[in-house]
């Protein structure tokens, strides 16, 4: 199962450029535990402190669909995402997730050459829904 890559458990953030919180005014600024793992975010302003706003939670598959280069450590069973993204995770789950973002690389594309064309019916992209539906489970 695609359940294999580790959620961590994060409260605050840390960045090249230090560590940052919630702003009081996000939505999500209560929440003490995020189930999916990550926070994307839009914007960071400084104030008293770095904060974020405009964030959501997301699980670590829609960060492998459409974010960088994969790439694995298979001595550490670590995958990564543009070298700034690492999660625990088996070799295999690296080269499946790798295998899909090619999939929907070519499908993305015959959809630029042919906007009409309808992909809701493509394998790939159903496979792709599926998993971000169950969040690999």
């Amino acid at each position: 199962m695609l359940q294999e890559i580790l959620k961590p458990k994060i409260s605050n953030f840390i960045l090249n450029d230090g560590r940052l919180f919630i702003h009081p005014s996000s939505v999500n600024f209560s929440v003490n535990k995020f189930e999916d793992g990550f926070l994307l975010y839009f914007n960071k302003v400084q104030t008293t402190k770095a904060y974020v706003r405009d964030c959501t939670m997301v699980s670590a598959y829609p960060i492998f669909l459409f974010g960088g280069d994969i790439t694995t450590d298979l001595e550490g069973n670590i995958a990564s995402v543009d070298n700034c993204f690492h999660v625990k995770a088996f070799p295999r789950i690296s080269v499946l997730m790798n295998g899909l973002r090619k999939l929907l690389d070519r499908v993305l594309i015959e959809k630029v050459k042919k906007v009409n064309l309808d992909i809701s019916n493509n394998d790939a992209i159903k496979l792709i829904i599926e998993i971000l539906n169950r969040n690999g489970e």
